[in-house]
Parts: C-alpha cells; sequence; structure tokens
C-alpha cells in the first residue's frame, strides 16, 4: 500500500468477530496512563499484558488489537485451544 491504514472493518467469520478497528498505538497509552495492575491489565518485566476474553494474560506488542465485548460476544461459545494459532 502506498498509503496508511488509518481504520478497517473487521469479520472474523472463526468465531464471529465484527467490527471497525482504528489505528491506535496501546503501548504510548499504556505508557502515559498505567496507574497499576488491574484485573485485566499488568506490567510485568517492562511489558504490559491484558487479559483476553478466555480470561488468558497475552502480552501487548505494537499489534496487539483489542477488540471489545460486542465485536467478540460469539466466542463464548468455542474452545480457547481451537484458535490457540490466533495468538502471538
Amino acid at each position: 500500500m502506498q498509503y496508511p491504514v488509518e481504520f478497517a472493518i473487521i469479520r472474523g467469520y472463526g468465531i464471529d468477530i465484527k467490527g471497525m478497528i482504528t489505528k491506535f498505538d496501546i503501548i504510548g497509552y499504556l505508557d502515559e496512563f498505567y496507574k497499576g495492575e488491574t484485573e485485566f491489565c499488568k506490567l510485568e518485566n517492562v511489558k504490559y499484558y491484558l487479559k483476553d476474553c478466555w480470561n488468558r494474560w497475552r502480552k501487548v506488542t505494537k499489534f496487539t488489537m483489542p477488540l471489545n465485548e460486542s465485536m467478540v460476544k460469539l466466542a463464548k461459545y468455542y474452545d480457547t485451544e481451537e484458535f490457540q494459532s490466533w495468538h502471538t
């Protein structure tokens, strides 16, 4: 592409992911606003972790794409092991 992508409409038919995603510097955001560990966010060894919809901690990278609950509302019907390869 000859231009930066600022937003995209996504569809993930495997687990019915749907919605719009936007460009967002999540690490910069966490660097500025992180105030301490919560139920869903923690900092370990200078790396941030977010809890996914299967209650598993995932390392935040510049490629992390947080999805809200309504974007993955059918994920509860799928086994986390089935989609293990999706996580980086």
